[in-house]
């Protein structure tokens, strides 16, 4: 799949061929590892060069063509994340800032498509949910690494935690990740009550460690 993302059609393509995908799981279950990483990465391209292309009146102006493609590739992006979270179960350990709770930050994955995005730490997420389709071993990896830095922002520690809890019976890996996440900017978007709550942290409860991070989250000024 060639797109270039400064052609309207080659970016129309892309936005057919990705809605086509989000609409049928098998389809996209089938493809390459590397062309579903590579179809979220042009998404993500096409969708910053049509930010590129808004003048300050086609901000205001929602029927300007910069607008409506910009609209219509934060739509596909939003259907294309909720096509993940229902045909990778499998892996949602690791991209569980999909879930519907209080810590779903799938505005966060999307904000590259906007005009007051943050481009740096949307890049780094999509990256992430691109990771996430690669097979088990080498996505961890590559999650790991991307984790140690700060402009993945607090979510995929606290995923990393999740995960080294359920998944490995790793408590003093999944302390590690979840006292690094509670130190990334951003992380007063979790609510204390639900670090305290959070099921797949259970396994964590009796640890002093956690009783001591659960407490001083508690005890923030920016909680709410």
């Amino acid at each position: 799949m060639v797109v270039d993302p400064t052609d309207e059609t080659s970016v129309y393509r892309l936005a057919a061929t990705l809605a086509t995908l989000a609409r049928d799981s098998a389809l996209w279950s089938e493809l390459a590892h590397s062309r579903r990483s590579a179809a979220a990465a042009l998404l993500m391209r096409a969708g910053e060069r049509a930010h590129a292309n808004l003048s300050r009146d086609d901000a205001l102006d929602p029927n300007a063509p910069a607008a409506q493609q910009l609209a219509a590739l934060r739509a596909l992006a939003r259907k294309l994340i909720e096509r993940l979270h229902d045909t990778l179960r499998a892996r949602n350990v690791l991209i569980r800032y999909f879930r519907r709770d209080q810590r779903d930050t799938i505005g966060s994955l999307h904000t590259v498509f906007t005009k007051y995005g943050r481009p740096a730490q949307s890049r780094a997420m999509v990256h992430a949910a691109a990771l996430s389709m690669q097979p088990h071993s080498k996505g961890l990896k590559k999650i790991k690494k991307l984790a140690k830095d700060p402009r993945s922002g607090w979510q995929v520690c606290y995923n990393l935690a999740c995960y080294y809890t359920q998944q490995e019976d790793d408590a003093q890996a999944a302390i590690k990740w979840l006292e690094t996440a509670l130190t990334r900017p951003g992380v007063e978007e979790l609510a204390g009550a639900w670090l305290a709550m959070d099921p797949d942290l259970e396994l964590l409860h009796p640890l002093t460690r956690f009783e001591l991070l659960r407490n001083s989250f508690a005890t923030r000024p920016e909680e709410s």
